[in-house]
């Protein structure tokens, strides 16, 4: 029943689990790879800045060999890669296995957050030492293009920067939402900023960011 119901309002189709827990093990399996491989990437990241080494020329060299995964480092964040880990590690530990490598990729995508807050942090304080320049975190849902706020780091991001110089602004996020968030609405207010940081890229931002430029 379950089945012909989503067959007719799902444009791809459906594919028929033979159990509910083959189901749900297969989509928390899938969302852990995809954490671990973003945990892993970002690893990598960290350690070719810190050998000083150009992360994106190792990438593009290691992504001619054919069966490279390329993956990019960031943030991650919403309802789904964040959490599933630790449901499977519980599951796990209640029928006496231990699980090595699955909190691992949590351990690095969490420390992403105040990695990066730091990274901002100390460019401010080379640019704008006297805080005086008017600053605006753009881009502030879990991920791009999606107007999704759940676990996102890139607010928790603006959260702890923010100050009476430093705002933020999502042009995905509904207004009033926006507002009990303490974020910049009217197009007006965007424009009047000394200094932009983008942390989710939507495709619109990029395009309100390009023609920010266009005018000065």
């Amino acid at each position: 029943y379950i089945d012909n119901l989503y067959k007719n309002i799902i444009p791809a189709g459906t594919h028929l689990a033979s159990s509910i827990s083959i189901a749900e093990a297969a989509k928390v399996i899938e969302n852990i790879q995809r954490d671990v491989n973003i945990g892993l990437i970002n690893e990598i990241y960290l350690f070719c800045e810190k050998l000083n080494i150009n992360f994106n020329n190792v990438i593009d060299l290691a992504s001619t060999k054919w069966n490279f995964l390329k993956f990019s480092p960031g943030l991650v964040g919403g309802h789904c890669l964040p959490v599933d880990p630790y449901y499977f590690s519980f599951i796990s530990k209640k029928n006496s296995f231990k699980t090595r490598i699955t909190l691992a990729g949590r351990y690095i995508n969490d420390s992403m957050e105040e990695i990066i807050r730091k990274k901002i942090k100390k460019k401010l304080k080379s640019i704008n030492q006297n805080k005086t320049k008017k600053v605006l975190i753009c881009g502030l849902t879990y991920k791009k293009n999606v107007a999704d706020l759940r676990n996102s780091l890139s607010l928790k991001i603006f959260n702890n920067l923010k100050e009476k110089n430093i705002k933020g602004y999502d042009p995905l996020i509904e207004t009033n939402t926006a507002k009990k968030n303490g974020l910049v609405t009217s197009k007006k207010e965007f424009l009047n900023f000394d200094i932009y940081i983008i942390l989710t890229n939507h495709s619109i931002l990029e395009k309100q960011i390009k023609n920010l430029k266009n005018k000065t």
